[in-house]
């Protein structure tokens, strides 16, 4: 294809590039937030920390799906109750604290609020429970 057949396929289909770059600029920048998070951790680092630091795991998924499957000794705490919980959380503040979710979308914007909140050694597991289950880890129902 030639530079100009580009072009008029752009000017024809502006929508369907339009939503291209959309989906792509959000890629970019969710993958970008990621990287420079210093709060996002490997399967592997949860793993050592768990048996290493005595850390705690917190699943802020739904009921539902924290029933259907999450990592060995995390507590229940779903994302839509977590901040209201925040007083029987103290608990934790002296802890090292795991967030896992479906991705890890929903534990990056939630980790500054408990840090607000007195948490100090807050962590989220990269890419949520998709990398737990990706890296063949053990799952308890």
């Amino acid at each position: 294809m030639e530079q100009n057949e580009y072009v008029k396929f752009a000017l024809a289909h502006w929508e369907l590039c339009l939503a291209f770059v959309m989906v792509l600029l959000y890629w970019i920048i969710s993958e970008l937030q990621e990287l420079l998070s210093k709060h996002s951790i490997s399967a592997a680092h949860v793993v050592n920390l768990m048996n290493h630091d005595g850390a705690v795991v917190f699943d802020i998924r739904d009921e539902e799906h924290f029933k259907k499957g999450h990592i060995l000794g995390a507590i229940s705490h779903p994302e839509k109750t977590i901040l209201s919980e925040a007083a029987k959380l103290k608990k934790y503040h002296d802890k090292k604290v795991i967030l896992v979710d479906i991705n890890g979308q929903a534990s990056n914007k939630l980790i500054n609020k408990l840090i607000a909140e007195g948490f100090s050694e807050i962590f989220f597991l990269k890419n949520g429970m998709h990398a737990w289950i990706a890296e063949k880890l053990p799952v308890s129902k």
